[in-house]
């Protein structure tokens, strides 16, 4: 019957943990979308009672265009299928 509780105990620790590191994460997206800095921005239990704050609605697809990994439309990629496509360069389409 301990050594359950002890279980319990431990593995309520650790999703003690697994909370907090989500939470900063989506108090991190909500400073980035808002502007502000991530590591000093903090949302309190009540700052949430009332109306979400307005965002600009093009914010997110223009945080996903200037995403290093993102394709652009304009970028043909090479296909990585052959060993000789691997080498081309990027060509741009106009």
């Amino acid at each position: 019957m301990l050594r359950k509780k002890k279980l319990f105990f431990t593995t309520t620790r650790t999703q003690l943990t697994l909370l907090n590191q989500q939470r900063k994460q989506f108090e991190d997206a909500i400073a980035v979308l808002l502007g502000k800095s991530a590591p000093d921005y903090h949302v309190g239990p009540r700052d949430l009672a009332g109306e979400p704050p307005a965002l600009n609605a093009g914010l997110p697809s223009d945080l996903l265009e200037r995403r290093p990994t993102s394709p652009k439309p304009n970028v043909k990629w090479p296909s990585p299928t052959r060993k000789s496509e691997s080498r081309r360069p990027l060509t741009i389409l106009r």
